[in-house]
């Protein structure tokens, strides 16, 4: 049964709601599973260079403020270009970063590299993809963006262990060379696929939020209502969920570039240390297939709530975990 009646769409076998979701799954994948497989690549650099561990860890820094100011233009870009050349452009950007990294031998090369077109690029691939997903549905649109964000989940669960089998292979600066011209080749076909709705299912969609919003009003507004930008910004609700936003990623992305390396210099093997980082991938991958599954069910707040809580005693839960383990060595 399709998610929105589309008389252009209907007889097809697949409604082509489904075949965005995918591409934008893949999309993800590969652009987060770079992303994250950053602390792989950590301790091979300190190694070949001697870098101190603060001095490479600016290069997720400038990559992470890079990537978040161009959060708000991408999106703009979204709403206004044709969305196969712009997502192109996005693939060029990765491929073109990752394949020069291989090539640097002083730390600013690296910052300038890793930071500025891998975080354009991957901000345009970033989270102003929801915005496509919801123009195709109206029905089970939970289900739609919880499997596009699963991608983030499966692409780190895979590229960890993929970064440490080609840097064991091939060494680190093949790797940056064969990540940068396969993730480029897969983002520009995803890059074909992406697109968005014929008007008339549009629509249907614009129609379909002004019914929500009129049953489900919970201060005085008109029945449907659009937000201008600075409008939006203005409102706690869009606040809060930023602070949220802010809150998670920067906690999530100190764990995911600082583990691997933390557990290499504890004795660990680089291939376990790797696994630690794709079990942060696979357990993502799980949550958000469960709750985009949930959020049709249990509202988008209350998912909300469910994941901060569990992220954030998960964190809270970490440093007794170090504690244990150093009682257990003096034992």
């Amino acid at each position: 049964m399709n998610s929105m009646a589309d008389p252009n769409t209907k007889h097809h076998r697949i409604y082509n709601g489904w075949v965005v979701v995918a591409a934008c799954f893949v999309l993800w994948a590969v652009a987060f599973g770079i992303q994250f497989s950053f602390g792989i690549f950590f301790k091979p650099l300190q190694d070949s260079f001697g870098w101190s561990r603060g001095a490479t860890s600016w290069a997720m820094t400038i990559h992470l403020i890079v990537f978040a100011l161009c959060m708000i233009p991408a999106g703009w870009a979204i709403d206004r270009f044709n969305l196969q050349i712009l997502f192109s452009v996005a693939a060029l950007l990765v491929g073109f970063s990752l394949v020069l990294c291989s090539r640097i031998s002083e730390p600013w090369q690296l910052y300038l590299l890793y930071g500025l077109p891998l975080g354009v690029g991957t901000s345009i691939c970033g989270p102003a993809i929801p915005t496509i997903i919801t123009r195709w549905f109206t029905e089970k649109r939970g289900l739609a963006l919880g499997i596009t964000s699963a991608g983030v989940g499966f692409g780190i669960l895979a590229a960890a262990p993929l970064s440490n089998i080609l840097i064991t292979a091939y060494g680190w600066r093949n790797a940056f060379v064969i990540f940068g011209f396969a993730g480029c080749i897969i983002l520009l076909v995803c890059a074909g696929y992406i697109k968005n709705p014929p008007q008339s299912v549009t629509n249907q969609t614009i129609l379909a939020i002004g019914k929500s919003a009129t049953h489900n009003r919970t201060h005085p507004l008109l029945p449907f209502q659009t937000m201008t930008f600075r409008q939006a910004i203005k409102t706690r609700e869009i606040l809060l969920i930023i602070l949220a936003s802010i809150s998670a990623n920067i906690s999530n992305r100190m764990i995911s570039v600082h583990i691997a390396p933390h557990a290499m210099d504890t004795g660990i093997s680089p291939s376990v240390a790797a696994f630690a980082v794709a079990t942060i991938g696979g357990f993502s991958l799980l949550g958000r297939m469960v709750m985009g599954f949930f959020q049709d069910k249990v509202g988008v707040r209350n998912s909300m709530v469910i994941c901060l809580t569990t992220m954030g005693g998960c964190m809270a839960a970490l440093p007794f975990h170090q504690i244990r383990s150093d009682l257990l060595l003096v034992r």
